[in-house]
């Protein structure tokens, strides 16, 4: 086929998938695939079409991963054909990673939602993270400001949770960190009616 335009050929033997490559035309919107190949078109429709969420706090071990946890339940409960649409993460700007999430988190996600938080791991919220996110959802108008500091560009895909809230009177949603039960308790009310308001914009 290429005649003379080639100086060298390379045998590298079998191939391992023992079919031909996918190629995909990324210059027409939507995508154009001109060869089908190894990779199924389902595939490539899936990574094109699925969505990454990320919360956003402090230390990334009681507010975010409320949030996480939330959004992935009530979407799974309502509206269950989204399930493998949305990637639901959570990250913390100062983050430790491999820190649990607290115990008062691990309690009320388990007495109120049902759900295991022990599993949970902390993680530090970086760029790479924040290029990859398609929605940013943050606990405090600081986190949205650190966001935005690290990459100007995510301005418009990164918001404050309590814009999800029926009353305006919050505008963060509290760090619990070193406070009763009570106060845990009143910001998973809060998170919980954001992340319900939120389940339905999406």
């Amino acid at each position: 086929m290429f005649k003379d335009e080639i100086d060298a050929v390379v045998d590298a033997k079998e191939a391992v998938y023992e079919q031909s490559s996918t190629v995909v035309d990324m210059t027409k919107n939507p995508f154009d695939i001109l060869r089908v190949g190894v990779i199924r078109k389902q595939e490539i429709i899936e990574l094109f079409v699925k969505k990454r969420i990320t919360f956003v706090c402090t230390g990334n071990t009681c507010r975010s991963p409320m949030g996480e946890m939330l959004l992935r339940k009530y979407i799974a409960e309502s509206k269950p054909h989204l399930t493998g649409r949305y990637e639901i993460i959570s990250r913390g700007i100062s983050a430790y990673d491999g820190s649990p999430a607290t115990a008062n988190v691990v309690s009320l996600m388990n007495d109120k939602e049902g759900i295991n938080a022990r599993v949970f791991s902390a993680q530090r919220l970086d760029r790479q993270t924040v290029l990859s996110s398609d929605y940013i959802f943050c606990m405090e108008k600081m986190h949205r400001d650190y966001i935005v500091n690290l990459e100007p560009t995510a301005g418009g895909r990164t918001f404050t949770l309590a814009k999800f809230l029926s009353s305006k009177e919050e505008k963060d949603i509290p760090d619990p960190i070193g406070k009763d039960v009570s106060v845990y308790e009143h910001v998973y009310r809060l998170i919980s009616e954001a992340v319900t308001e939120l389940k339905d914009w999406l």
